[in-house]
């Protein structure tokens, strides 16, 4: 149980900076350039990053869903008897 969660998290957290990573490129692609072109780059470097972000949310749902599929389902629980205090 715990190596799953651990997993879990890891693969979050790989996400989450990712996801930032792919935010901060274009803004510092478009902040450090001396051109005065049209921002046409930026703007086909920020649509490459989001359907690449798009498919890496694909793949991510279905490592959560069908790999870990054993993990959603209930499980019976057997609970210990509690002592009494006196």
């Amino acid at each position: 149980m715990c190596v799953c969660l651990l997993q879990g998290s890891s693969v979050n957290s790989a996400l989450l900076l990712l996801g930032t990573v792919a935010v901060l490129v274009p803004s510092l692609l478009s902040e450090t350039r001396s051109e005065a072109k049209e921002n046409t780059s930026e703007l086909h470097l920020s649509r490459f990053i989001s359907v690449f972000l798009l498919l890496l949310y694909i793949c991510y749902l279905f490592f959560q869903l069908y790999t870990h599929r054993y993990a959603k389902t209930t499980h019976t629980h057997t609970h210990m008897p509690v002592p009494a205090l006196r």
